[in-house]
């Protein structure tokens, strides 16, 4: 206890040198967990504190992620260190225990002498004896045959003790009883000395034994922690053996498989084979097969990866003599009916793309030709002993030409045999003697000697993966998948065919063909009406499409692929295949659940949601040429998932915020509780929160002293409701609707509460002040003193208002940061639009109950300024700057993502309340809007047009740099802009009369005459100068601003104003 409070200190404090701290908080956190206290060892331990987070894992029962962790930890501890480097404290232990109750057995080979590593390269190690007990299990497992009981050694300390036990546990599933007692003695000395955990241990492992040990448990009866005796799975020596010869041969086959054996094919135009060339191909990094290494043919039937396969077309390479030596080259004939059928066979001049390659007969076609039958002989043999047909792109046949074949060529002759049609019992009598030699075509159903079969008549689809995308074909194969490749609905409608199954022959029912084609060309909206039965498809997304709706079609259709080159589309997936749950972690709602592909078989969400994010398709890729179909409603849910969350690799779930997770709810129709999510106690009780009306009320506070429109008490009813619900609110209202008076009902209605604090701009300062002194007078309303700033601040409370600027924010950072506000409201709040400034940031660490935004331009240049808004009001619900530019700034700025936007919306909406002045006209007074135009006189036109010349002129000089003709252009038409306001704003001396002066004059004078207000703007202070001097001359009463006045006497003029001091 001593030791763990020294430690507890020095890891509070920085009473022991940076260096020392790693280790501390190792002791530290391994003190807690040896008592029991799981929570305190993680609090306790830091991010440099390797091996901690397995151990945990390991004594809460999640071994997978604890050897997952341990390994992570162990890899940086080897880059840190040497490649050999090793746990060094108890943590070792637990990553053996760890795989070993995880049932990793191909892990252990790793482990195979781990004992006699530490105790050479850690002969100090304290737990080498407990490493020597837990080396007989693995032993074990590695090495069935022979099992060594672990031995008992005299300096065996009590972990060591706890892991002999275990080994022989493990391997005999009992223990002896003096050793049940030994350890009975031993947990009562643990739970003494308060090692609550080994006691733990001890005590389960003796009740696994049937033994049962009386006074209190040693840990609470809620701890999270597993006996590690539990989790042994006792088995008998010949399940250990089948154990490691699976791993064993699993290996093997996995390091086999990093390396095959390639064919590739050089054709001539004629379909002559050129040469066969074998190459050695490797997985690369990104698990596809390299482009393949020439290896040579002398030691091509060696090598250990070979297929049967392979080493049958192996024996086609012979060795001939030559000037130099022996050559050895491969006899293409005798290897290419080797070849027939190979998974990896490739054309030369197209590597990426499989061929198949089948082998057949040559076909005897009889045909009705008008009143004779006409016999002919395909392909026509020449001297080659054999020929490769094209039956498809990428599908070919090889015929073989043998001593039958050459006579029946003779005797047919190139052009084939003319038969009168009389003669047709011959033909059928002569036929039958070579049936067995040739593939016959016929159009007499006389030919067949025996019963024809009924041919197959449904589409067989061929489907070639290709690098550019998907060849598609259709053809007619009568005898199925077997024979030859036919057009559907044309051709002979007797076929026979000699195979490996013997003489078949089939009829086929053209017209039935025909029917299904149609049926599978209208069932099939990808495949193009156009005539032709072959297409390539380059689009991914209309390939995957068309899978999917040939899937659907099932029997009716017959659908092949090149051997190994199957690609499949489960069945489309809707949202009643998912299932979801939120629960409580910390701050944040972890979402995790599965998606059920069929009976047997669901991807977790976290996997699914990791490869959604790497397709924009609704067919999710599962490797391996296995694809999901989602249905378009779940990929937007799942879309909904990646916006809204962040995904937690290391626990395998997607963190929420609340609010967020709140906004995916309602994705599902705008119902509160999709059936397919639901959650713990803590989800169900923010669903009420949020579903059931606020506590808001109907009215403004009656201390305030003025009659807001319906628009406005709407808007203070919505900011009160979301105060009531705890999040932030951005009152972004059209500028001259009131959005200051809204604010202050609020304040004035949270004000018993506690102190409220409003920053604004340094001009509107004052304004704001004014405000509460006219609507609010029972608000204590505090601008920031000049001294004792920090005694002002501290004295706050229920009914203070603290008004003051971005300025003095900035400058008194730490006393306004330090104060707990119960209401923040930063008017014009795009001055912390920017996240870089100084101002933002130390506006994102005030601490308030409530913070509110008003601001008449939520949004000025670009998506991040909106995310920096949040950001103080709601912070984590738009996630990271970089999570928050890739879900939504990016695909929405550049793309134009409709959806990304629509799920923007749908996750700010309830916090952004905006009104147009458009919007909200039943509830204004109305307007009249008067456009009076002037006509210039003939004097200012004159002096108009000179003016213009000699802009003219002056932007005509050549010597004018590049680089500042813009702003001269900018300049002459300002120059322009005045002088069609007043001569005397380019010309003081002029002379020349203001048309628009004089205009002005006369609707004064109507104004003052009906004793009417008015407000008067001008971009120019000079042209403001000038009619303050002509109601000067004409001793009209007025109020003046312009930029140089003071903040107070701007104050005192509006006041003035309003009080109806001036004439107008």
């Amino acid at each position: 206890t001593a030791i763990r409070d020294y430690l507890a200190a020095a890891a509070a404090r920085p009473i022991l040198p940076p260096e020392a701290m790693p280790s501390v908080r190792y002791l530290l956190a391994a003190i807690h967990l040896l008592e029991g206290d799981a929570r305190a060892a993680a609090g306790a331990a830091g991010d440099d504190t390797l091996g901690i987070a397995g151990w945990i894992d390991t004594l809460q029962g999640n071994y997978d992620r604890a050897v997952a962790r341990f390994a992570a930890d162990l890899a940086r501890l080897r880059r840190e260190g040497r490649r050999t480097a090793f746990f060094s404290g108890i943590e070792g232990l637990f990553f053996v225990l760890a795989v070993l109750l995880a049932g990793e057995y191909d892990q252990l080979a790793t482990f195979h002498n781990l004992a006699a590593l530490l105790a050479k390269e850690q002969p100090n190690n304290p737990f080498l004896g407990a490493y020597r007990h837990l080396q007989t299990v693995i032993d074990a497992h590695l090495s069935p045959a022979t099992v060594l009981e672990p031995a008992a050694s005299p300096e065996d300390n009590a972990i060591d003790l706890l892991c002999r036990a275990l080994a022989l546990f493990w391997l005999s599933g009992e223990l002896p009883g003096e050793e049940q007692k030994r350890l009975a003695d031993l947990a009562v000395q643990a739970q003494a000395a308060g090692h609550h955990w080994l006691a733990f241990e001890l005590t389960g492992l003796l009740q696994r034994c049937g033994v049962t040990l009386t006074g209190e448990p040693p840990l609470a009866s809620g701890t999270a922690f597993t006996p590690l005796s539990a989790a042994i799975r006792l088995e008998e020596p010949w399940q250990r053996r089948l154990k490691a010869l699976t791993a064993t041969f699993g290996q093997l086959t996995t390091a086999s498989q990093q390396k095959r054996l390639a064919w590739f094919l050089d054709l001539a135009e004629d379909l002559t084979v050129r040469a066969i060339v074998p190459k050695e191909q490797k997985i690369t990094r990104r698990g596809a097969w390299s482009r393949g290494r020439t290896i040579a043919l002398k030691t091509l039937a060696s090598l250990p990866h070979l297929s049967e396969q392979d080493r049958l077309a192996a024996t086609a390479v012979r060795c001939r003599p030559a000037p130099w030596g022996a050559s050895h080259v491969i006899d293409i004939q005798a290897a290419l009916p080797a070849l027939v059928g190979h998974p990896h066979l490739y054309l030369a001049d197209d590597p990426r793309t499989p061929i198949t390659l089948t082998s057949g007969k040559p076909i005897l076609s009889i045909q009705r030709q008008g009143d004779t039958i006409r016999i002919q002989l395909s392909p026509w043999p020449d001297d080659r002993p054999y020929r490769l047909l094209a039956e498809a792109p990428y599908r070919y046949r090889l015929v073989e030409f043998n001593r039958h074949h050459r006579r029946i060529q003779r005797i047919l002759g190139p052009s084939g045999l003319k038969v009168p049609l009389a003669a047709l019992d011959k033909v059928v009598s002569s036929i039958g003697q070579i049936s067995d030699q040739v593939a016959i075509l016929s159009d007499f159903p006389e030919i067949a000697s025996t019963e024809a079969m009924q041919a197959d008549p449904r589409p067989h689809i061929h489907l070639h993966p290709m690098p550019d995308g998907l060849k598609v074909s259709i053809h007619a194969r009568p005898f199925g998948r077997h024979g030859p490749l036919l057009r559907p609905g044309k051709g002979p409608e007797l076929v026979v065919d000699t195979g490996p199954e013997g003489r078949r022959i089939a009829r086929r029912d053209l017209g039935r063909e025909l029917d299904l084609l149609h049926r599978l060309l209208d069932a099939c909206a990808s495949l193009p009406e156009d005539g032709a039965l072959d297409w390539l498809f380059d689009d991914p997304e209309k390939c995957l499409q068309l899978l999917t709706e040939l899937q659907e079609l099932g029997d009716t259709v017959v659908i092949e692929w090149p051997t190994g080159e199957r690609l499949s589309v489960s069945p489309p997936l809707g949202l009643d295949r998912l299932s979801c749950r939120l629960r409580r972690q910390r701050h944040w709602f972890a979402l995790e659940g599965s998606l059920k592909i069929d009976e047997d078989l669901t991807i977790d969400l976290h996997r699914l949601l990791q490869l959604a994010a790497r397709s924009n398709s609704r067919f999710i890729p599962l490797g391996r040429g296995q694809f999901l179909s989602l249905s378009n409603r779940l990929r937007q849910r799942l879309e909904a998932m990646l916006a809204y969350g962040t995904p937690d690799t290391e626990n395998g779930v997607t963190l929420l915020h609340p609010l967020a997770a709140l906004a995916l709810a309602e994705e599902s129709d705008s119902r509160a509780t999709p059936p397919w999510l639901d959650g713990d106690r803590d989800w169900h009780a923010l669903l009420a929160r949020f579903k059931e009306p606020a506590d808001m009320p109907h009215s403004p506070p009656p201390e305030l002293k003025a009659e807001l429109r319906p628009y406005q008490v709407e808007g203070f009813r919505w900011l009160a409701g979301l105060a009531a619900r705890g999040v932030g609110a951005c009152l972004a209202d059209d500028m001259g609707l009131g959005k200051t008076l809204q604010a202050l009902a609020l304040i004035l209605h949270r004000a018993s509460g506690g102190p409220s604090l409003v920053i604004a701009p340094t001009s509107v300062c004052l304004n704001w002040a004014e405000e509460c002194r006219r609507f609010a007078p029972t608000l204590r309303v505090h601008l920031l003193a000049a001294s004792d700033r920090k005694e002002q601040v501290a004295g706050l409370g229920p009914f203070d208002l603290l008004i003051t600027s971005y300025t003095l924010l900035q400058q008194e950072a730490e006393i306004l940061t330090a104060k707990p506000w119960h209401t923040i409201v930063l008017d014009e709040a795009q001055a912390i639009k920017n996240m870089h400034t100084k101002r933002s940031q130390t506006a994102m660490r005030l601490r308030g109950d409530f913070k509110c935004l008003t601001t008449g331009t939520p949004l000025e240049n670009h998506l991040g300024e909106l995310w920096n808004l949040f950001n103080f009001i709601n912070p984590g619900l738009l996630g990271t700057l970089e999570h928050f530019n890739e879900r939504f700034a990016v695909p929405i700025e550049r793309h134009n993502d409709d959806q990304a936007r629509k799920r923007l919306r749908r996750l700010i909406a309830p916090f952004v309340l905006r009104r147009l002045k458009s919007q909200v006209l039943a509830d204004l007074p109305p307007r009249t809007e008067v456009c009076l135009y002037i006509e210039l006189s003939r004097e200012e036109a004159a002096f108009y047009e000179a003016v213009r010349r000699q802009a003219v002129a002056r932007l005509a000089d050549a010597a004018l740099p590049p680089a500042k003709r813009r702003f001269a252009v900018l300049a002459e038409i300002t120059r322009l802009r005045l002088a069609s306001c007043h001569p005397r704003l380019i010309d003081p001396t002029s002379e020349i009369a203001s048309s628009k002066l004089g205009e002005f004059g006369r609707l004064i004078e109507e104004l003052t005459a009906s004793r009417h207000k008015a407000l008067v703007f001008s971009q120019f202070v000079g042209h403001l100068r000038l009619i303050a001097r002509h109601l000067d001359e004409r001793g009209i009463g007025y109020q003046y601003l312009d930029g140089s006045t003071s903040t107070s006497e701007r104050l005192r003029r509006v006041n003035a104003f309003q009080a109806g001091e001036g004439d107008c």
